[in-house]
């Protein structure tokens, strides 16, 4: 029997030692989609099937026509970078492919609101929230008309203001407060802690103009006031400690107010304000490569600092850091990938002009030529432009004022800065607010 049993398997290992390996290859890869618009706050999962379902090697090997405009991992997840088109290919290593076109689209909308301080223009005005309002006010209405080749403004109007408004967003209102009690001024920093409002430094006209509207000289404020809204009243605190600046970046987190940075390509400071007892602590300085026009927000008790000129050749710079008060300590984040006509010619000085806010635990920058950037924290990255920022005739906008209000954000006011001549520029103070829908 059991020189049966062997007489019968025997021929089976035989023949099976016999058999060569036959491999299948590729006839066909098809994907999940073909052609198809994204929006630039999305995310797309490309799935691609090869035929015959036997194939041998199924690996797929995914790329990106235009790296500018959409990324694709090793997994088929493609992540818009920038407004416009690209290929993803999906090959085999039998040199089987597919083609899906991305589009990408704007993401986003703005919702227009009722107009500032019942149609005053205004740019580079400070705001906070407190509660369900927003109080808005000081900044500069003037305008004019300039010569591009220098000298001074061909004519000139406007000054600085120290008017100060609240916003209720239920009802799209806007209501007069008692006026900041400080020297008018530009470019100032604020910030709410428990129910209290901050604001101070800035630019204020030293020297008056003349008759012309022209010689006025202007020099920068370090005072610090606090306002309370039970009582719309304002009262004086400690002087900032550092050097007088416009534009600086100020933000709260745990009942701390962080103030720094500013001027124009030189402060690189930073400090922490304690409403508790009225106290300033200088922190470690701002290690980015920019200075001046920095952005400021925070996001989970982390605040971010970044864009704005490098202080060297007074380019756009788009690095991004992060402050932990937990830590007292600096780190390094993704910058982002603007196109690089930002970084030279007309809109050089983009950057410099940005304001930032923070809205559902995503960061946003919004640069002087209207584009729009997300940050997300969680992930540390930038998920590029989604739609631009509404002004009239596409100008530029700068010095914009940002507010968020029960989850809503709000952006408006600015510089409408356009072309008026062969050699003239024209800059006028915008009175439009738009709520951004994300």
């Amino acid at each position: 029997m059991k020189a049966y049993l062997l007489f019968l398997i025997l021929p089976f290992f035989i023949s099976c030692n016999n058999d060569e390996f036959v491999s299948i290859d590729a006839e066909k890869i098809t994907l999940n989609h073909t052609s198809i618009d994204l929006k630039g706050s999305n995310t797309l999962q490309l799935i691609a099937t090869i035929s015959p379902s036997n194939t041998t090697d199924k690996e797929v090997t995914w790329e990106s026509s235009d790296t500018t405009i959409v990324s694709v991992n090793n997994k088929g997840v493609v992540k818009p970078i920038n407004i416009g088109s690209s290929e993803i290919t999906a090959s085999t290593n039998d040199n089987i492919s597919a083609i899906c076109k991305i589009t990408v689209t704007t993401s986003g909308s703005w919702d227009k609101k009722a107009d500032f301080a019942n149609g005053m223009g205004r740019h580079g005005a400070v705001s906070f929230s407190i509660g369900d309002k927003a109080y808005v006010g000081l900044g500069s209405d003037y305008q004019y008309d300039y010569d591009v080749f220098g000298g001074n403004p061909i004519t000139s109007q406007g000054g600085f203001k120290d008017d100060f408004w609240e916003y209720n967003a239920e009802t799209d209102t806007w209501r007069r407060l008692n006026d900041f009690p400080g020297e008018k001024r530009t470019e100032a920093v604020s910030f709410s802690i428990n129910g209290k409002g901050y604001v101070g430094l800035g630019e204020y006209l030293a020297v008056e103009p003349d008759a012309n509207g022209l010689n006025s000289e202007t020099g920068f404020k370090q005072d610090f006031w606090e306002y309370d809204p039970d009582n719309d009243t304002w009262k004086q605190l400690s002087d900032f400690p550092g050097e007088g600046r416009l534009k600086p970046i100020g933000f709260a987190i745990n009942k701390k107010g962080y103030v720094g940075f500013g001027g124009y390509y030189d402060k690189r400071d930073f400090w922490e304000f304690s409403p508790s007892d009225n106290s300033w602590n200088r922190l470690p300085d701002y290690p980015g490569e920019s200075s001046g026009g920095v952005v400021g927000f925070s996001i989970d008790n982390k605040g971010y600092v970044g864009f704005g000129l490098n202080s060297d050749n007074y380019l756009p710079s788009t690095d991004l850091w992060e402050y932990s008060p937990e830590t007292n300590s600096w780190n390094e984040k993704q910058s982002a990938k603007i196109p690089t006509y930002y970084a030279t010619g007309p809109d050089a000085h983009a950057t410099f002009y940005a304001t930032g806010f923070s809205l559902n635990g995503e960061g946003y920058i919004c640069l002087d030529v209207n584009s729009v950037w997300k940050y997300n924290p969680s992930s540390d990255e930038w998920t590029g432009l989604i739609e631009r920022f509404p002004s009239v005739g596409n100008n530029r906008l700068k010095s914009k004022t940002n507010f968020v209000v029960n989850g809503k954000a709000f952006l408006g006011l600015g510089l409408n800065f356009s072309i008026c001549g062969n050699h003239c520029q024209t800059g006028i103070p915008s009175f439009s607010i738009y709520q951004f829908v994300p």
